[in-house]
């Protein structure tokens, strides 16, 4: 929770980008890309917590994939 936009004086801090960012991954993910959130969910609740960042950036890379 400390790790975040410490130090930053952007009007909009990194905080709020990362909000956005996690919320575009899993909540408003494109339609398209639904069959795969779901699956990601699935994984997550199934796969032990030291593979979950794999799959959060699986998720990210599908959902941002020009960044």
């Amino acid at each position: 929770m400390d790790k975040v936009s410490v130090g930053g004086q952007a009007l909009r801090g990194n905080r709020e980008k990362l909000i956005t960012i996690l919320l575009k991954v899993w909540l408003t993910t494109p339609k398209e890309l639904s069959p795969l959130r779901e699956d990601g969910l699935d994984l997550l609740k199934r796969m032990p917590r030291h593979v979950h960042l794999a799959i959060h950036w699986g998720m990210t890379m599908a959902v941002y994939p020009k960044i």
